[in-house]
């Protein structure tokens, strides 16, 4: 600000060549009027006109330390790739601006150009605040071991070597090893395995996994916090280096006009004269697009975080609104976690609703997905649930507890099997075919008795088919990809009207598809488990996870829809698109006032600061429309209020 005020009263006061003239006639107006207030006004403009001189060099030399990164720049292209760059044409025009006597101008356009660069700082600064509050997000508090007491502790404060002690339920925050205790763990988001996995002594445990049943003590290995430290300094590293290679795509085009600007100039000086062939050196504003699509990229970055859409890599949204193709990954994505009842078989003279009661009174201090399916069953029949009485969690995927003197058990039939309980023919009968349609069975037996089995399967997301119509109204071309067998994979295709599907296929074979219809002539964006799908996802053109925030520091997709929606999808779309448009409507905006400003030169004659003018519009005109969605939220948001 103090260069452009100097700069000011310098170009006031001293770019006029009828200046004493204007003196003198003021002073004879004000002599012969007899208004002392003319004089003092006289007076002061003389004493700036004998200050102007003075002042020049002063504002000269600080025109040129302030283009001295500049001059570097210049310095290092030629040197070291030997060749004229965009930097070369800029350090050319500011020269002729001090060196001409524009001070006023330039000194506005470098507030200009200062300004964007705010924006742009303001806008990173807001992406590393959304990504240090989403990746941040762990338990606030942890119980640990300390002299044989159990204490609550903040997370903050878990070191390597401390004890954890974890109940059922509860998510694992870290790395580590199980020191006491026994439990079924759930690391379907880690292995993809859909049965909970069998823990005890000296078995390792990983961060994002859950305990279903059981009480563990493990000893930290890697605390959560460092992991989600170094996914930060990731994401962070991977969205500057977007923005570097988005700043290059805006260089590459302007240096496409290098050497058609110079030749101009160079014709336009002993023609046009000085003024004139500094006014062309400006008027290619595409330079601006060095900073404004990297700022365009920012603002839908921060957007998206808004609408709930972390984008992780900012590439991701350049690349989407060129995919033609979309696999769902089955199982978390089109589908719940939490399945629901399908039907309930009743044994040995039992009905469905006391197999089902029994299930559910067993079941009712467990928060595995299994658990929550049958007692949203039984909450939705208005089953009144009876007491239990020493609840123990049994090893193979079973639980056994006392109901009015008689052994409850419910489990697997690997379970009751390991109980050495007869399992009858029809029992198993039935097991063979709910596996072949791609259900599952959770059995109940009283004493040694298999009374019942409830039938479990999938449950579709209730958005998944609008959002499957709307993509395919859009012309997206769609395929499952399922771990799970044909006929249940077959079953869920067809109720959401998606033709295309793969059943049977392993983790490490996704990868092998999705590259098979890159080579088909398609831009895949892959919609999956963030961690088990590591490999299919980075295949892909575009990789996105439904998982939201519990997994995002070992997730794996460029794009993690943060409240679990596929709905969200389209917003993610939508988004893309419009940076797109946004990009293509700033370029051209650029252009327009390029071709407006080599027309006005050659056929009106405009100046030097006539074309700073139109740069300087051309610059707010295009921060307003990188701004564009941000405007938009805000309107939004007070229309709402």
């Amino acid at each position: 600000m103090a260069c452009n005020a100097v700069a000011t009263f310098v170009s006031i006061n001293a770019r006029s060549p009828c200046r004493s003239r204007s003196i003198r006639c003021a002073k004879l107006i004000a002599y012969q009027r007899g208004r002392p207030l003319s004089r003092v006004k006289v007076d002061a403009y003389r004493v700036a006109h004998l200050t102007a001189l003075p002042l020049i060099p002063l504002v000269i030399a600080t025109g040129f330390y302030l283009t001295i990164p500049l001059f570097k720049i210049c310095w290092q292209i030629a040197t070291k790739e030997r060749r004229l760059s965009v930097a070369h044409l800029l350090a050319l025009y500011f020269c002729g601006m001090w060196l001409g006597g524009y001070y006023t101008i330039g000194a506005l356009g470098m507030i200009l150009l200062g300004g964007a660069q705010k924006v742009m700082v303001l806008c990173e600064q807001e992406m590393h605040d959304s990504l240090v509050s989403v990746l941040g997000q762990q338990p606030l508090k942890v119980w640990v071991l300390a002299d044989g007491v159990e204490t609550e502790i903040d997370f903050a404060q878990l070191q390597v070597g401390d004890v954890m002690v974890l109940d059922v339920g509860q998510m694992i925050p870290i790395d580590g090893v199980i020191v006491q205790g026994m439990a079924s763990i759930d690391q379907h988001m880690l292995t993809g395995e859909a049965q909970p996995v069998e823990k005890g002594v000296g078995d390792n445990v990983l961060a994002a996994t859950v305990v279903l049943a059981g009480r563990i003590q493990v000893k930290v290995e890697k605390t959560g916090s460092e992991t989600a430290a170094a996914k930060l300094g990731e994401v962070i590293n991977r969205n500057d280096e977007y923005r570097q290679s988005v700043e290059q795509k805006a260089i590459a085009i302007a240096e496409k006009s290098l050497i058609p600007m110079l030749a101009a100039g160079a014709v336009a000086l002993p023609v046009l004269g000085v003024s004139s062939a500094l006014a062309i050196l400006g008027s290619n504003f595409t330079m601006n697009m060095v900073a404004l699509r990297p700022l365009t990229v920012l603002n839908f970055f921060n957007t998206a975080s808004k609408h709930g859409i972390l984008v992780k890599d900012a590439s991701a949204l350049e690349t989407l609104p060129h995919i033609n193709t979309i696999v769902f990954d089955k199982t978390g994505t089109l589908t719940l976690d939490i399945p629901q009842v399908a039907d309930i078989h009743a044994f040995a003279g039992y009905s469905t609703n006391t197999v089902l009661t029994l299930a559910a009174a067993a079941e009712h201090r467990q928060t595995h997905p299994i658990a929550q399916a049958i007692l949203a069953a039984a909450s939705a029949q208005q089953l009144s649930l009876p007491t239990t009485d020493h609840a123990v969690y049994a090893v193979g995927y079973g639980l056994q507890v006392q109901i009015a003197g008689q052994l409850i058990r419910v489990g697997s039939l690997r379970f009751l099997q390991s109980e050495h309980l007869d399992v009858p023919t029809e029992v198993e009968t039935l097991q063979t075919q709910v596996q072949a349609s791609g259900h599952s069975l959770v059995f109940v037996a009283v004493d040694n008795v298999v009374v019942g089995a409830i039938e479990l399967k999938a449950s579709i997301r209730p958005e998944a088919r609008e959002v499957v119509q709307q993509l395919q109204a859009q012309g997206m071309k769609l395929y499952i990809m399922s771990g799970d067998q044909l006929e249940p994979t077959r079953q869920l295709a067809a109720e959401l009207g998606i033709p295309h599907y793969f059943a049977g296929v392993l983790p490490e074979q996704k990868a092998g598809l999705v590259q098979q219809l890159q080579q088909d002539g398609n831009k895949v964006c892959f919609i999956g488990d963030g961690i088990n799908d590591a490999i299919a996802l980075r295949q892909a053109d575009v990789s996105v996870s439904l998982r939201g925030a519990t997994t995002i520091a070992t997730d794996a997709a460029q794009v993690v829809l943060m409240n679990t929606d596929l709905q969200q999808l389209q917003t993610l779309l939508q988004l893309a698109k419009e940076l797109e448009t946004n990009i293509a409507t700033n370029t051209k905006v650029a252009a327009g006032f390029s071709l407006l400003s080599g027309s006005g030169i050659v056929f009106l004659h405009l100046k030097y600061i006539a074309v700073e003018v139109l740069a300087a519009s051309q610059l707010l005109t295009g921060v307003g429309i990188a701004s564009k969605p941000l405007l938009e939220k805000d309107r939004s948001v007070v229309a709402t209020s």
